[in-house]
């Protein structure tokens, strides 16, 4: 995903962020002490703090901290450039470009903080079970839609049930298989959907029965998949409820403008129950390729915030005494990968030998250095640092040679044989790393692979169809959800997700990952999760490239940007100086 991140157990890293204005601090034993502005306030409190060993800090930068005696301008609106959402249902969202909005105008039963602590939101306790099992939430008063109704306890039970009903098809139902019967329930191997572990025992308990214990399931409760959803309105529009005619949400901001392809406007809830908004409204410019389109509107000054990379412009950006000072790049718990069809029978990626060749061919310091401006760090295994069972012993070692002489046991010596062809989502970016890709396997494998650029969306739909169907290689990304290696591993990679559609299956990778997913101990499952690793590098079937990062541009007079790994809403934190 959505594109999310957080840190790695190490000392206490202090990162200044090209330009100034920007501190990133990184810490594991300690904790960055968090702005004033960076932490809604709650009444009440959690039930149990957030396993500390399990959810490391999360990385957090803030950006043109408030002055004193600053002078606000009148007119609070943010501009911005995004990409077009396919969903903005919190059901069926899986892009960032969904979950970005999404966080500003639905707000769950809690967050997490920049240090991983539990933040109160629609719910402002709960209680768990002796055994780990039954979480009770108990609901804040006075949170209500934006039409005004309460948002209650039966909300979060139908959104939880619909979001698993296979009728619903969400490429996220697996989230929420810790609930009890969740899964059997989206499979269609239970009908009756009274059986799942969630229920509303008034308006303001809601009770959630796990089907074992699970130290990150707060952290699955902070995500979109468990938000509320307006019942009425869902049934009423179908799949035009998200509309801005139509939608109603419970967040900072509500949705009152989506032109489709062009522009989206959020506007300051009123409504909302905690502290308001600054900003008035925002708004975003749609387009289809977001760091084409900000770096120039960015610069006419159409736009306060651009988003890159611009490898092609970095030099220039740093050696600009304006721009450079604007520069803000920001670190990634993120991986970008090669997706190879492991089961493909008529395609060379079907053999594992195949598959380390390519993986040892590539030259991921060149590719992070010289093509994307050291703004990325190679990746050589699929976990970032700031995930448990990140485990870089997992690389598989070698070199170019070492990668010929696997292409020859693969039965294609010198790449005599070997055509492949790859797609991608069609981006200025994704172009030049394709191409990257493709010159570098030409060059030290002899292998001839033709690219296939495609458009967002029709990449999406073909990428359904790949369920089943064939393919060669495709390159994508993932972002961490919460900052658990669930979310990577037992979500992406077992044989029961296959989320990217590798038809990889391993059973002692498989095995590795259901212990440490009911683990408690975080020693242990980090060992476990390590050596899942091992097993997923080493077959190849997923090629890491490079832990990702992302370089932004925020003019001076946006004030307080809080950027956060995940969970994060910046917006709500906004001001803009008179400028």
């Amino acid at each position: 995903m959505g594109p999310s991140e957080g840190l790695r157990r190490r000392d206490f890293i202090k990162l200044t962020a090209l330009g100034g204005g920007v501190l990133l601090l990184a810490a594991c034993g300690a904790s960055p002490t968090a702005p004033a502005k960076a932490n809604p306030t709650a009444s009440g409190s959690s039930g149990q703090a957030a396993p500390t060993a399990a959810t490391p800090p999360i990385t957090q930068a803030v950006v043109n901290p408030i002055p004193a005696n600053v002078k606000l301008a009148t007119d609070q609106t943010a501009r911005y450039v995004y990409s077009e959402p396919t969903h903005l249902d919190p059901g069926l969202a899986t892009s960032g470009s969904e979950v970005y909005l999404i966080y500003e105008i639905w707000e769950g039963l809690l967050a997490f903080d920049a240090q991983g602590n539990v933040i109160p939101l629609g719910a402002t306790k709960w209680d768990i079970s002796p055994d780990g099992t039954v979480y009770t939430f108990h609901l804040r008063d006075g949170i209500k839609w934006t039409d005004g109704t309460p948002v209650t306890a039966h909300d979060y039970e139908w959104a939880w049930k619909r979001n698993v009903d296979p009728k619903t098809a969400s490429e996220y139902a697996e989230a929420l298989y810790i609930v009890k019967n969740a899964k059997p329930f989206n499979e269609g191997k239970i009908t009756d959907a009274s059986q799942v572990g969630v229920k509303a025992l008034d308006d303001k308990t809601l009770q959630v029965t796990l089907e074992g214990p699970a130290g990150y399931f707060l952290r699955i409760a902070s995500t979109w998949t468990a938000m509320p959803l307006p019942r009425p309105a869902v049934e009423k529009y179908g799949a035009k409820w998200v509309e801005a005619a139509n939608i109603i949400s419970n967040g900072p901001f509500k949705l009152t403008e989506w032109n489709h392809d062009q522009q989206i406007t959020l506007t300051r809830n009123e409504g909302y129950w905690g502290d308001k908004p600054k900003l008035q409204k925002v708004t975003i410019k749609i387009t289809p390729d977001i760091p084409k389109t900000s770096l120039p509107g960015y610069e006419n000054n159409e736009l306060d915030f651009a988003i890159g990379p611009w490898p092609a412009d970095m030099d220039r950006i740093k050696g600009d005494a304006t721009l450079s000072k604007q520069l803000h790049i920001f670190p990634g718990s993120a991986t970008e990968f090669v997706v190879c069809d492991a089961t493909n029978p008529t395609s060379p990626v079907g053999k594992a030998d195949f598959r380390r060749a390519l993986y040892l061919a590539l030259d991921r310091d060149k590719i992070v250095n010289n093509v994307f401006k050291g703004i990325y760090r190679p990746a050589y295994t699929m976990l970032p640092d700031d995930i448990l069972g990140h485990n870089p012993n997992a690389r598989i070692q070698g070199t170019v040679k070492d990668a010929q002489d696997l292409l020859a046991k693969a039965g294609y010596p010198g790449g005599k044989g070997a055509t492949l062809t790859m797609v991608y989502a069609q981006t200025s970016t994704n172009d030049l790393l394709g191409q990257v890709l493709q010159q570098m396997w030409q060059t030290n494998l002899g292998i001839k692979v033709n690219l296939s650029p495609t458009e967002s969306k029709a990449f999406t739909a073909l990428r359904k169809t790949w369920t089943t169907g064939h393919y060669d290689l495709y390159f994508s990304a993932w972002g961490s959800d919460y900052l658990d290696p669930f979310d990577w591993m037992n979500f992406l990679f077992t044989t029961g997700t296959d989320f990217y559609h590798a038809h990889w299956s391993n059973a002692d990778f498989d095995k590795l990952c259901d212990q440490a997913a009911t683990a408690l101990d975080q020693t242990k499952r980090g060992q476990l999760y390590g050596q899942a690793e091992t097993i997923l590098i080493n077959d190849a079937a997923y090629i890491p490239l490079y832990h990702t990062g992302t370089p932004y541009l925020i003019k001076p007079w946006v004030l307080n940007y809080i950027w956060q790994t995940v969970g994060g809403r910046p917006f709500k934190y906004i001001e803009i100086a008179q400028h």
